[in-house]
């Protein structure tokens, strides 16, 4: 695992303990997973012990993003936000 700072390695970790959240979903269905609202009820509906948790340490969006060349899959990649308004905005130009 490599993280850029503090709170990717806490969001890493509340994922990786629990064995779900978005990077892990974005792996599982290789498919990007763009959340630009922790706050929105489909986020705590899908990763209930996730998201609040995540809040707390001042994440407000995440993108995730299966990183795989052909079928294998090689990891993962995530962007986090701290404002959900500039991360809708993203969640836009990325679909």
């Amino acid at each position: 695992m490599c993280v850029t700072g503090e709170v990717s390695e806490q969001l890493a970790e509340l994922q990786d303990a629990p064995g779900r959240g978005p990077c892990l979903d974005a792996v599982t269905s290789s498919s990007p997973v763009l959340v630009s609202d922790l706050d929105d009820k489909d986020a705590v509906r899908g990763w209930p012990g996730f998201t609040p948790q995540a809040r707390q340490i001042g994440a407000a969006a995440i993108f995730a993003l299966p990183l795989q060349i052909g079928p294998s899959g090689l990891g993962r990649s995530a962007c986090t936000g701290t404002n959900p308004a500039r991360c809708a905005r993203l969640s836009w130009v990325m679909r």
